[in-house]
């Protein structure tokens, strides 16, 4: 799948789903710490992040989860919340918005759903960092309900998978199937 999406193969059906779920299973395959070593790179590659900061230790990683169905009390929506990616470590947690294009499709709307559904969840107990994946928009907003919103292009993504290959030989296999 991944490598389709690289060779710009048309006959795939590509959607936002599975080019999340291809990556991130991919990413997750990976010790904790390099994977999130990849996304706090692409995320520091994007200019709109500059005056905030991701933490450097993840801590353990305790679970993470596509699409969680969360209580949408307090949200306009009826049944549940659903972002495309949780990821809870031990030091904190992270929400994960991903859109198939990069831009114009993340709605600080939908952020505002999605993190008051994760307190309803979870309460206020760990430190929560919200990453717009794609999809970019207004850059103006650093902040949604005093959580710290980060965006990241899916090409940074790639880049800093890329940049981890040629310096990690360890799971350089694991590597290559996200930079093709």
């Amino acid at each position: 799948m991944i490598s389709a999406l690289h060779h710009k193969k048309t006959t795939i059906n590509l959607c936002e789903d599975s080019l999340t779920s291809g990556i991130f299973d991919t990413l997750f395959l990976l010790p904790e710490q390099l994977y999130w070593e990849i996304l706090r790179k692409a995320v520091r590659a994007t200019p709109q992040n500059t005056e905030q900061e991701m933490p450097t230790q993840v801590g353990h990683l305790l679970h993470y989860t596509f699409w969680p169905k969360w209580n949408p009390e307090n949200t306009q929506n009826l049944n549940y919340v659903e972002p495309d990616v949780f990821i809870r470590f031990s030091e904190f947690d992270v929400t994960i918005e991903a859109k198939l294009y990069e831009e114009g499709l993340q709605n600080s709307t939908q952020w505002e759903k999605e993190i008051i559904a994760y307190r309803n969840e979870y309460g206020h107990c760990k430190k929560l960092y919200f990453i717009a994946l794609g999809g970019l928009c207004d850059d103006k907003i650093k902040q949604v309900k005093k959580v710290p919103i980060f965006r990241c292009l899916w090409s940074n993504l790639l880049d800093a998978a890329d940049k981890t290959l040629s310096n990690d030989e360890c799971f350089c296999s694991i590597l290559r199937l996200l930079v093709g």
